[in-house]
Parts: structure tokens; sequence; C-alpha cells
């Protein structure tokens, strides 16, 4: 842009949406301070799988454009893009960014809807190359989203513990199977044996190894809630939509929990 005060607002911009991104599961984030793009380098440098581009224009005198693409490293193929109109006084209007900054969220990183897990995926399946033991748990997740069935469920499930067999200690993976869990819970599978006690392990691990993870504190939740200690799921919720606001896949279970503690809290014994 033309207007040097205008590069405070862009190194704003990024660097805040950069710092939330680092909040989402299942990525790592670097922020480049290249000012070329060079894909090669980044992927020998980083090992970059993906690259997100915050371009910002002025349109008019009163509104900028922000032009956002997420870029496939390995094929330089665009994965997404999307356009924003931004108001010239938006940094005064948090909540614009927030609103922006939760569509870009959920289109690239979502749990389900976003593009970027479903083209890593679909990437590694196609190049008919052995799967990377530490790629195998998040490759049988999408896998299982895809097809949906039970049977889909129960390998899904066997590759992650058969990972933190080898591996108890895998934030990743450990956070995969939480998620497992719930399912297991939710859509009566009936393959996680002694659930209530699993989950109770898994996620008071992830307490003490990754305290900074939205997830751990959901899952805690929800580990919580089976247990009937209501006052400490309400209070993990809250700490995991603290962490991370704009995870819609997170807020959804979130809900989710939130509304099953309101009806044990309803029936409890007086």
């Amino acid at each position: 842009m033309s207007n040097p005060d205008s590069w405070s607002l862009i190194t704003r911009l990024t660097r805040d949406y950069v710092n939330i991104l680092t909040h989402f599961n299942g990525c790592q984030v670097i922020f480049a301070q290249e000012t070329r793009w060079q894909s090669r380098d980044a992927l020998q440098q980083h090992h970059t799988d993906f690259a997100l581009f915050l371009d910002l224009h002025t349109a008019t005198a009163e509104h900028y454009r922000l032009k956002c693409s997420l870029i496939h490293v390995p094929t330089e193929q665009t994965a997404w893009a999307q356009s924003f109109t931004l108001n010239a006084h938006f940094g005064d209007s948090q909540s614009q960014l927030q609103a922006i900054f939760r569509r870009i969220a959920h289109d690239t990183l979502g749990y389900e809807q976003g593009v970027a897990h479903h083209v890593w995926a679909r990437y590694l399946v196609d190049s008919g190359k052995p799967i990377a033991a530490h790629c195998q748990v998040m490759l049988a997740l999408r896998q299982q989203l895809w097809e949906r069935s039970p049977a889909a469920f129960q390998r899904s499930v066997k590759i992650c513990e058969q990972r933190l067999a080898h591996v108890p200690n895998d934030v990743q993976a450990m956070i995969v199977y939480a998620d497992y869990c719930r399912m297991d819970y939710l859509f009566q599978y009936r393959q996680i044996e002694t659930l209530e006690e699993r989950i109770a392990y898994i996620t008071e691990t992830l307490l003490q190894l990754a305290p900074g993870n939205a997830y751990s504190h959901l899952y805690y939740a929800l580990s919580c809630l089976l247990s009937a200690e209501y006052d400490a799921c309400l209070a993990a919720l809250q700490q995991a939509q603290a962490i991370n606001p704009l995870d819609t896949h997170l807020e959804t279970i979130a809900e989710l929990i939130h509304d099953g503690l309101t009806q044990e809290k309803s029936i409890a014994p007086i």
C-alpha cells in the first residue's frame, strides 16, 4: 500500500490472525517474514504443507479489500480463496475482524469443513507412497470422516490406539482419541472399552502435556460431565472457549456438553 502509515495496520492484521491460528488443533503455524513467495524454498526450509496469503488492497476511500488464498505447497495449487470487504476504520472494530478470522479458520482449518486437512489427506493417499507413522492417525481421522460408518470408526480407533501404544505422549493422537471417546459415547458404537476411565486418563494427561491446547480442556469437560463433576465441567468449558473462540467445531462440541450439563444438573437429586 502506498500509505506508510498503513503498514502497522497490515502487520497487526497478519500478526493477530497468525496468533489465533496457533491455537487450532492439528497444525503448526509459522509466520513467514519473506516479502517474495518461493514455494520450494519454503518447503525445504519449513517443511510447509500450506501457505496462507493475506493481501490487503485499497478498494475505495472508505474500504479495503482483503484477499485470502490458501496454497497447497507441494502442488502449488490454490486450495481455497476468498475476499472480504473491510471498513477503512476496521482497526476499531474487533468484532468485524473476529467474524472474518472465524470464516477463514472455518473454511481452511475447520475439523469437518476445512479444506486443508482434506487436501493434505487426499494428497497422501493419491501419492501411493508409504505413510509416515506420525501421519497415520490424522489420515485415518479424515478417512473415517469421508466414510462415516461404524467400520471406518473402528479402523480409525485401532490405528490411534496402536500409535499411543508406541508413543504414549503423542499429544495429537491423544486429542484424536479423546474425540473418538466422544463419538463412541454419542453414537453408541461401543468400540472403546472402559470409556469413562480411558477418557479420564487421556484428558488428565493432556492437561499436563498440553495445558495451552483448547481441546485438552474441552475433553476434560466431557470427562467431568461423565463423572458428574459439574462445576469442574463448566470451568473447563469456559477455559476451552477462552483459548480458541474461533474454532466452530470446538464451539459445537462445547454446546453439546453444556446441554448435557444442563440436563444432568436439572435431574440431579436434591
